[in-house]
């Protein structure tokens, strides 16, 4: 992943590993998947690859908790992601899923008549949380 996004924004392992302040070499074995990078290393990479989605990819590959926390982020332009995540928002709003979790609530507890409809509402919810990741690691002009 590290290879992929150093060449997305158009650098040679030398440049990069000029600009990261590390040798090409070690640059290379983390691109081959050797070792991974420490995590101030990927931050510097978020940094000189202007690439937000690094840090979520990384943590995804070297930490299982992070796996299971962290969405899996396609990176999307400012519009794709703020029309997504508007999109998810309206469909909760339009289904009222909204006024049933409070219903559910209500009594601080779960019924089994109220899980289905429960487990769904988590679900549009994961999706909204989903979309606000995508939007808050977008790419937009002038970034």
């Amino acid at each position: 992943m590290y290879a992929r996004y150093r060449r997305a924004a158009g650098l040679t392992q030398e440049r990069a590993a000029e600009l990261l302040d590390c040798g090409v070499r070690t640059l290379a074995g983390w691109e081959r998947g050797e070792n991974s990078p420490p995590d101030d290393m990927v931050v510097l990479m978020v940094d000189v690859y202007q690439a937000p989605t690094l840090a979520v990819e990384h943590l995804r590959a070297v930490s299982a908790a992070a796996r299971d926390l962290l969405p899996d982020i396609s990176p999307r332009s400012l519009s794709e992601a703020a029309c997504g995540l508007l999109a998810a928002i309206r469909e909760f709003e339009v289904s009222e899923s909204d006024l049933e979790l409070m219903k559910i609530a209500a009594d601080g507890k779960v019924s089994s008549e109220e899980e289905k409809r429960y487990g769904h509402i988590m679900s549009q919810l994961f999706e909204i949380m989903d979309r606000a990741w995508e939007l808050r690691m977008c790419r937009w002009e002038g970034k």
